[in-house]
């Protein structure tokens, strides 16, 4: 397979970039600054003329803004990046003859509930980021054409190397001694915080090349997919477990104002169309312990 990656410097680009890599295919990596090492080309999204390798076979868009906690100040850069960025890289792709354009959307575009997350479900509108990550789909979309598009709808990506997330967060609390707030839910008595989907990343990348090779061979035709874990844990249960990796007692205490979401993925759809199996929380909060070492 050719394949370019556009944001291959961040944490799910670089594990992604190092695996094609690995099983030897001709792998073609961007991002806003080059990096000679892991032969990374430099490419602004949103302002540089955009050319991409000829015969490219797919185009995996995971380019994200690093202030879409910055709005209004930075809509700018945030809806740059998630919406003309991914458009002009879509309009680049089908110029080089891919087959198919990836883009990396999220679980958080879905209109808030407890319940678990199906690609029929709301979007939301009242969002700033869930809006740009809704318009982006809408975008690239547009300007497809005859080529395919996959966007992929991601909760909870984690594992060795990521910095400022969930994870590496509650890795933190628990080394400092800091205590973990559990925000309860609106109506059970006995919570154990926010519950989430999560999935490691390797089997994120895992999971990424099957719904690739489902398309190209026409045996996926689904344009959204959600990507994500088996099921919800609790942040409760993430911390036992990183508690127990790290040889650590998690300190809790117990929030004075109800949380107003889960956020939890329905893998239904992505369970019919791959054999993807899922790395046991344990197993892949210990290797992500273990690399912050």
């Amino acid at each position: 397979m050719k394949c370019s990656i556009i944001g291959a410097n961040g944490f799910v680009g670089g594990h992604l970039l190092r695996t094609l890599r690995q099983q030897g295919h001709d792998v073609s990596g961007y991002d806003i600054e080059a990096c000679e090492e892991a032969g990374v080309q430099r490419l602004n999204v949103c302002s540089d003329q955009t050319s991409l390798p000829t015969g490219v076979d797919v185009v995996i868009y995971l380019s994200q803004s690093p202030y879409y906690r910055v709005f209004p100040e930075r809509a700018d850069d945030l809806y740059g990046v998630n919406v003309i960025g991914a458009a002009r890289l879509a309009a680049a792709a089908k110029v080089a003859g891919a087959s198919l354009f990836v883009y990396a959307s999220t679980g958080n575009v879905y209109q808030v509930s407890y319940k678990a997350l199906a690609e029929s479900h709301p979007v939301r509108r009242d969002d700033a980021y869930a809006l740009s990550k809704v318009m982006g789909e809408d975008a690239v979309a547009a300007v497809a054409g005859e080529m395919r598009t996959l966007s992929l709808r991601i909760f909870g990506a984690f594992g060795p190397g990521q910095q400022n997330m969930l994870i590496p967060g509650l890795i933190g609390r628990i080394r400092q001694h800091q205590a973990i707030t559990l925000q309860p839910h609106p109506i059970s008595n006995h919570d154990g915080g926010l519950i989430v989907s999560l999935i490691y990343i390797n089997d994120l990348v895992n999971g990424l090349q099957a719904l690739i090779d489902g398309c190209l061979h026409g045996e996926v035709k689904d344009q959204i997919i959600n990507l994500g874990g088996p099921r919800g844990v609790s942040i409760r249960e993430i911390a036992v477990g990183l508690g127990e990796a790290l040889g650590e007692e998690p300190i809790f205490e117990l929030g004075e104002v109800v949380r107003p979401f889960d956020l939890i993925a329905d893998v239904t759809r992505l369970r019919s169309l791959t054999e993807m199996s899922f790395t046991s929380l344990t197993q892949s909060l210990q290797e992500t312990v273990c690399s912050y070492e």
